[in-house]
């Protein structure tokens, strides 16, 4: 009979255990499991960071340290010797240089090289100017002087139109001349100036005739030249054009 008239299709409830449809249940086989997982050793860990401000790089001591360690060490090992000045010694000593001093310059020149050699201010003033030319020559009370000569002379001719010339001598004695020069004011290329320069440079030299020709072609060939020199005898003869001069003076 079924339980259920609502719904016939349905079978009847099971019988209780024990009933004649009760059907036992199949066992169920036990879970298979696998050896054991093998596992190493525990990880290694080393001790934590220090949670301090990270390490500074040691720096070199600089110089001045590394000298005051060198003398620490000299002062405390016993090796001055000598005390401070051995210390001082050590620090400042220099790489060994020439024993003995430089050779001296030569011996400068003596009194008689600060003058013209072998003139006189007669060969000049009475011998070339006064008497073959007409100049007055008479001492002059300037106290400009071209050298470091105590006397100076001046020398103007006497012929009208020569105002633009002239000559000065300076002179400590007749015989110490240091300097003598011939101004011409006149334009480059005139005749009276190659003249009287080319006549200067034959004047110097009174008692040296071949000196004498020298010096004049000289002044007569660079008259018109500025800031020409050169040396004859011992003496410098330098011409130049503002102003117009021919000067000479001891080449010492």
């Amino acid at each position: 009979m079924n339980p259920d008239p609502m719904n016939p299709q349905r079978p009847p409830y099971p019988p209780s255990a024990g009933g004649p449809w009760h059907q036992p249940a199949a066992p169920v086989p036990p879970a298979q499991f696998g050896p054991p997982a093998q596992f190493g050793p525990p990880a290694q860990f080393g001790p934590p960071a220090p949670s301090g401000p990270p390490a500074r790089v040691p720096r070199k001591p600089g110089a001045a340290a590394t000298i005051l360690l060198i003398l620490g060490a000299l002062i405390v090992g016993g090796l001055c010797g000598g005390g401070p000045g051995a210390v001082a010694g050590y620090v400042t000593t220099e790489p060994d240089g020439p024993t003995a001093p430089p050779s001296m310059r030569p011996a400068f020149p003596d009194a008689a090289r600060r003058y013209l050699p072998d003139l006189k201010v007669a060969d000049l003033a009475d011998n070339w100017l006064v008497k073959p030319n007409g100049y007055r020559c008479a001492p002059s009370d300037s106290p400009t002087r071209i050298s470091e000569a105590k006397n100076r002379m001046s020398c103007e001719p006497t012929e009208e139109g020569l105002s633009a010339v002239d000559a000065l001598i300076e002179y400590d004695g007749d015989t110490q001349l240091q300097y003598v020069g011939v101004t011409c004011g006149f334009k480059p290329g005139a005749n009276y100036c190659k003249t009287l320069f080319a006549n200067l440079g034959d004047a110097i030299f009174p008692r040296r005739p071949e000196l004498a020709k020298q010096a004049q072609e000289w002044a007569g060939k660079n008259v018109d030249g500025d800031n020409i020199t050169t040396t004859i005898g011992g003496v410098r003869l330098t011409i130049e054009l503002s102003p117009h001069r021919m000067t000479v003076i001891p080449d010492a």
